[in-house]
């Protein structure tokens, strides 16, 4: 077991200069205040562009590489509107590919400490971003729309007034604990 930190990815909107929410993962709260909020919707109705810097860093937490599989989640608010886009986690990888910047051609493998290499702790697709079970107010919800090409179809809007659960995958099998070695 490796103590784990678990980045919430996603965007705060409110009219005022907060959004008030309660996170939950794995049934304890990890997240329960304020998040600094946008007051551009990142979803304009009038506008042709979504806000740039619609996804980013809200909180982080810590939990430990023990804990995978189907993780239970619940995203509380009771204020503004809030974007779940996804959770990054460190430890899911050891090496990274760099293009060469003199050839463009050429690419290397650059060791990085698993601990500072951050990803999905799971296989993103098409037809899956590791949520399963979604739920709103406790009746199935079924969030797979692109928004206009917006924010694309995994991005979840959590209104004020709205309980979103879910159960989130992480994937044991990707999991990085050691160092790279090379070949």
């Amino acid at each position: 077991m490796v103590a784990r930190t678990v980045k919430f990815m996603g965007s705060a909107y409110s009219t005022g200069t907060t959004a008030t929410v309660q996170i939950e993962y794995n049934n304890a709260v990890v997240y329960s205040g304020t998040l600094p909020a946008n007051t551009q919707d990142p979803l304009p109705v009038n506008q042709p562009d979504p806000n740039p810097d619609w996804e980013q860093e809200l909180f982080s937490f810590v939990t430990d590489t023990d804990i995978t599989g189907e993780i239970p989640m619940r995203i509380s608010v009771t204020n503004g509107t809030v974007y779940f886009a996804h959770l990054w986690m460190n430890y899911c990888g050891n090496v990274k590919t760099e293009q060469d910047p003199n050839d463009p051609t050429k690419y290397s493998k650059v060791p990085v400490p698993p601990v500072d290499f951050w990803g999905d702790p799971n296989t993103n697709t098409e037809a899956s971003d590791g949520i399963s079970n979604d739920m709103k107010n406790g009746v199935a919800w079924d969030w797979r729309v692109n928004v206009g090409d917006q924010l694309g179809d995994w991005a979840y809007p959590v209104t004020e007034s709205e309980t979103f659960t879910f159960d989130f995958y992480v994937d044991p099998a990707l999991i990085v604990l050691d160092p790279y070695t090379p070949p």
